[in-house]
């Protein structure tokens, strides 16, 4: 069997890309009917859209009245995951929200707009994520190709094609 090539390392801006829908994961505490916060958070996730690429930082805009945002402490270990150009991606880092409203002007979209009442809406926020590090994969073909590399694994017993993996450097990892 072919091994894979392992732990190339690419940056984060090779990763994720302004546009890209990332599935955010973070701890959040159910509450009540009557809204009182329940004893233990459940990790859950979401997808958000990324605005910006930055650094180690992925940025996006958020809703300050949505409960897992609400949720997020001062600085929340959160896991970021996406599918960018049939590479799949696994981030790790600390979220951030913040109402700076000339980042938020700057950011500003018709996109936005989608969702928000403009740029003074007090329910905007800034999420910033300060990635860590994190893993890509990524596989030669379709999930029907990856099917049938496997079919031809076990029935001719041909070596799999098994695909790529590697790491999400940040700017931390080259000092």
């Amino acid at each position: 069997m072919s091994a894979p090539e392992t732990d190339p390392e690419l940056s984060l801006s090779d990763v994720v890309s302004e546009g890209d829908i990332v599935f955010l994961t973070s701890a959040v505490h159910g509450r009540t009917p009557t809204g009182e916060l329940l004893d233990k958070p459940s990790l859950e996730a979401r997808p958000i859209t990324c605005i910006d690429v930055v650094g180690d930082r992925v940025t996006a805009l958020v809703s300050a009245s949505a409960d897992w945002v609400r949720d997020l402490s001062a600085e929340s270990q959160v896991v970021a995951t996406c599918d960018h150009g049939g590479r799949y991606v696994a981030l790790s880092g600390t979220a951030t929200t913040s109402d700076d409203r000339a980042r938020i002007e700057g950011y500003w979209s018709r996109l936005a707009d989608a969702w928000f009442d403009g740029p003074d809406d007090p329910d905007v926020r800034i999420l910033d994520v300060e990635v860590d590090g994190g893993e890509w994969w990524h596989t030669p073909t379709s999930g029907v190709g990856t099917a049938l590399s496997l079919v031809g694994t076990i029935v001719l017993g041909r070596p799999a094609a098994t695909g790529s993996r590697g790491t999400v450097t940040t700017a931390s990892d080259a000092s």
